[in-house]
């Protein structure tokens, strides 16, 4: 068992223990799921809803939102690991009682760790996918989007019932978070340099060997330098809005970097961008 405050081994492998959460999730072990995160962590599930904090808060919400499903499976497409935080590209695929095929959703998942704990998860994937799909099975689809609203105003309260319903209608549109983050792959170095000037940005492994490793840095110059190289151009794909946040992955001009970017006045005003991508990863 390993304590909150206690240094972790030297060897701790990051992407083992974010599989954990996924693996408590198939065997439904809501305790060892709650159990993996610190007690102050906090999950948003999707970004954009509610946050839910420490471990009353979260084991409500397995109950309302994992606990009912007859499965949950995920499968990795990408991944991007550091000691501190790992993101992940997944296909989620869940089992309902709604019917015999799964739905399917696509994420982008951002872990923050400290040492061999999670203290933060956020989901980024677009709430009206399952709506929709849910709608589209008929009678008991409609029953079971009823039923779930009743068990997440009851189980979670009318604050997170509403939270989720804004989550529907983010403030970020898919065209302007698309635009943002072709900018962030594309623009000039000058221009990419003074739009980037002001931003709070974290960048953790890119792929240049005269920057600082897994260690993150916050200049623009040499965050141009691990993500641009000599000026080429990335691409954008996988883009997933949440609330004010958008995440991505840029692909080309070297190993793919996930970018996950929060968005005020219609500019970028942090950004995460992290590379390392894990030799499992399933592209």
């Amino acid at each position: 068992m390993v304590r909150e405050g206690v240094p972790s081994p030297p060897d701790l492998d990051p992407l083992a223990i974010v599989e954990a959460s996924p693996a408590a999730v198939l065997r439904k072990d809501q305790s060892g799921w709650v159990g993996l995160f610190s007690s102050d962590a906090f999950i948003e599930d999707p970004v954009g809803a509610a946050r839910y904090t420490g471990p009353q808060r979260m084991a409500a919400f397995w109950r309302v939102f994992i606990a009912p499903q007859r499965s949950v499976v995920f499968r990795p497409r990408r991944e991007f690991v550091s000691p501190t935080v790992v993101v992940r590209q997944v296909t989620i695929e869940t089992v309902t009682p709604v019917a015999a095929e799964p739905l399917e959703v696509e994420a982008i998942l951002e872990y923050r760790l400290r040492g061999s704990i999670i203290t933060s998860m956020r989901a980024f994937w677009n709430p009206r996918g399952p709506v929709i799909w849910h709608l589209q099975r008929g009678l008991r689809g409609w029953l079971g989007l009823v039923r779930h609203g009743g068990r997440l105003l009851t189980g979670l309260g009318p604050g997170a019932a509403l939270a989720f319903g804004r989550a529907m209608m983010p403030a970020l549109s898919p065209q302007r978070a698309q635009s943002l983050f072709a900018e962030l792959a594309a623009a000039p170095r000058d221009a990419w340099l003074q739009t980037m000037r002001d931003v709070n940005i974290e960048a953790i492994g890119l792929p240049d060997q005269s920057g600082p490793g897994h260690e993150p840095t916050r200049d623009p110059t040499w965050v141009w330098a691990g993500l641009r190289g000599e000026g080429g151009v990335r691409r954008v794909e996988a883009v997933t809005i949440g609330g004010s946040h958008a995440a991505a992955i840029l692909t080309g001009n070297g190993p793919d970097v996930a970018a996950i970017a929060r968005v005020e006045h219609g500019r970028i005003a942090e950004l995460l961008l992290l590379g390392g991508s894990s030799p499992r990863s399933v592209h």
